[in-house]
């Protein structure tokens, strides 16, 4: 669990009942209750580990709502996202897992293939850009040289406790880095896309929590499909959530649309 400071929520359990968790038996609820009480409303999420993310996270969540007149429901919309999120996060990750492992491979292949292809008089610099910040630029050829070795030193002498090592090696096991077998893990590593990731996890979180704006909120839908609007706001509230890993510019929301509904035709 995130070591930091919680949410203190306090939702509306009662108008969120039937929404969330009509399957509950009585006895089931009435925990559900108690425990929230027990904890004085704190309600954790797991990618939240400092209170500058904390802060950043309640900053986009409030504009969000507010752009969608959702402001009132900040509460119950939080909490229901993150109670779904701990149910669902298991589907949401591990169905996608060996095409997490196979992009972050193949990005680590082009890292170590262009070392290997490159002599480093031919290195100008290594860039790193920051987030609206100006990019540090690394220039000594000592530095480069120790970054090199560095991140091939952890692929020749494998550490379970490094978790990209752990990708690496589940994959592929100890093997020689020839440039022939690097470019063979670029070809193969699939990108992920929409479809990665937006899957039947993704679908039931989105569908859940539009029951609840149909009937509670003004951001409604007609009952056979979403609204555009209801689309941009589960396009960025999932962003938020870690749950898609894309720029929202770059998911179609057609494309939502389709997968959503697919997956509640199939359901049903």
């Amino acid at each position: 669990m995130a070591n930091t400071d919680p949410f203190i929520l306090n939702p509306d359990f009662e108008i969120l009942r039937p929404y969330f968790w009509s399957q509950l038996s009585e006895e089931e609820w009435q925990e559900k209750l108690r425990l929230h009480k027990l904890n004085r409303g704190k309600v954790y999420f797991r990618h939240i580990n400092s209170e500058t993310e904390k802060n950043e996270f309640e900053e986009k969540f409030d504009k969000l709502l507010n752009n969608y007149d959702l402001i009132d429901h900040y509460d119950n919309l939080l909490y229901v996202s993150i109670d779904l999120y701990e149910e669902l996060w298991q589907g949401i990750y591990s169905k996608d897992m060996d095409l997490m492992d196979a992009s972050l491979c193949a990005e680590l292949a082009q890292i170590l293939l262009f070392f290997k292809k490159n002599h480093l008089d031919q290195i100008e610099k290594i860039t790193l850009k920051r987030k609206n910040k100006e990019p540090i630029l690394i220039k000594e050829k000592a530095i480069i040289q120790f970054i090199a070795d560095s991140i091939f030193y952890r692929l020749n002498n494998y550490s379970s406790s490094h978790e990209l090592g752990n990708y690496w090696f589940s994959m592929f096991g100890k093997r020689d880095l020839n440039s022939d077998f690097l470019e063979k893990v670029i070809r193969e590593g699939k990108p992920l896309k929409l479809a990665g990731k937006f899957n039947d996890a993704t679908a039931e979180f989105c569908l859940r929590i539009c029951e609840y704006l149909n009937k509670e909120t003004s951001l409604k839908s007609d009952v056979k499909t979403l609204s555009n609007d209801q689309l941009r706001f589960f396009r960025r509230l999932t962003s938020l959530m870690k749950i898609i890993n894309k720029n929202k510019e770059e998911i179609n929301v057609d494309n939502m649309r389709r997968l959503i509904i697919s997956y509640r035709d199939e359901k049903r």
